[in-house]
């Protein structure tokens, strides 16, 4: 592996981890405790090193954002695909979109509001269309 694949590989770790440093924090003490420095915290680096990945605290939002709007498409696509009749399907597609509010919560209050007030952006993302559109 040559040496720019490497750096790349590390950002694309270092970003990750931002992400999963965020959504832990979250999960432990709740949307309006996440800050930069308490993700910097957790990924033991300093905070100005978080903004070189996400200018603001409301891009990481974003980006979890994003993140929640696949998972769930993924799930309600998936629960549709496995079944042929069209009462089979709209059933399979509640339940999984239940079960995905229920088993990832921080991520559903971020994406519908809930609890919290999050950026205008999310209304762009193109993941959110299913939900909005």
């Amino acid at each position: 592996m040559g040496s720019k694949e490497r750096i790349q590989r590390l950002k694309d770790d270092t970003r990750l981890n931002i992400l999963e440093a965020a959504l832990q924090i979250v999960k432990e003490e709740g949307w309006q405790s996440l800050s930069m420095r308490k993700i910097a915290d957790v990924i033991e680096y300093t905070a100005p090193i978080i903004y070189e990945y996400f200018t603001n605290k409301e891009g990481i939002l974003l980006e979890l954002t994003r993140k929640g709007y696949m998972l769930l498409g993924q799930d309600v696509q998936k629960a549709r695909s496995e079944h042929f009749q069209p009462e089979k399907q709209i059933e399979a597609m509640w339940i999984a979109y239940w079960n995905f509010a229920f088993q990832n919560k921080e991520l559903y209050k971020l994406m519908f509001g809930v609890d919290i007030t999050c950026c205008e952006l999310k209304k762009t993302l193109p993941e959110a269309e299913f939900t909005t559109g």
